[in-house]
């Protein structure tokens, strides 16, 4: 189900709940590269769940490259009401950046490199772990 569908369905904590329940299962994993939203990390029992057994990696960008990468998305739907695409994510990366510079192992600023630049930089990463 789309996340647009769940959130219409079951409003943002619902999802959020879901979100949590896929962190812990996913958290006992072994030898496993796991890609989550960026408000996983706003309820910090995902955190624990995720950190316990793995290395947390911040794929960080500013604000106007997260806007020009996800700003045609239909599908997500906002997580606040009367602002602005830009003002909701610079919003929300005032609350979200001091918990990614606490949690991450690793940071990789991704503001100008090609998602093929990105994977490598995890795999190098993964490899010297």
């Amino acid at each position: 189900m789309p996340i647009s569908e769940i959130v219409a369905r079951l409003g943002w904590a619902g999802f959020r709940d879901i979100e949590s329940e896929a962190a812990r299962q996913l958290g006992a994993l072994d030898n496993a590269v796991i890609d989550t939203g960026g408000g996983i990390i706003e309820r910090s029992e995902n955190v624990d769940a995720l950190a316990g057994n793995a290395r947390i990696i911040w794929l960080k960008a500013s604000v106007d490259t997260i806007v020009a990468r996800i700003e045609t998305d239909t599908e997500r739907p906002a997580l606040t009401e009367g602002k602005t695409f830009t003002e909701e994510v610079a919003e929300i990366l005032q609350r979200r950046n001091p918990i990614y510079q606490r949690t991450a192992h690793y940071t990789i600023d991704t503001d100008s490199l090609t998602p093929e630049q990105i994977a490598d930089q995890v795999l190098s990463f993964w490899s010297n772990r």
